[in-house]
């Protein structure tokens, strides 16, 4: 299961991430290290390449299971972009305690469905086997 958080003006499509803005902000951060070609809008964090930021064609800077260092230089970010923070469901965060508080409680929800998923597997798993079993025992005990 992945998470992805964006940083996006108001108006999403309608007011997209101005890619000299995207690139001029980001290379002012010391935290982040520009990846690729040197015009490349991507950008990873000094202290770990797996944490990832790039702008994609429709001017959303976004990334994919973040860090909380990545969130907190996300939300400088956008401050100096003028936008908001957004989770995959394009809701904004307030803040890195919100982001961290709404990331926790959706994966335990996550977990919770899958242990559901499981149970009725099992339970799925189990009446077949019990029917495989019950016709078996019926083809056994019918005199033939």
């Amino acid at each position: 299961m992945s998470f992805h958080v964006y940083i996006a003006h108001a108006g999403f499509k309608d007011s997209a991430v101005d890619r000299e803005q995207w690139l001029a902000a980001a290379r002012g951060r010391p935290e982040l290290v520009p990846l690729g070609k040197p015009e490349a809008a991507c950008f990873a964090l000094a202290s770990d390449s797996a944490q990832r930021l790039s702008l994609d064609p429709h001017g959303l800077v976004h990334t994919q299971n973040p860090s909380r260092e990545l969130v907190v230089v996300m939300f400088e970010l956008a401050e100096v972009l003028g936008a908001g923070v957004y989770s995959e469901k394009l809701k904004r965060y307030s803040s890195p305690q919100d982001w961290e508080a709404r990331t926790r409680s959706h994966r335990a929800q996550h977990q919770r469905h899958r242990a559901q998923l499981q149970r009725a597997r099992r339970r799925t798993q189990l009446l077949w086997a019990a029917g495989a079993l019950g016709v078996l025992l019926v083809c056994w005990l019918l005199p033939g």
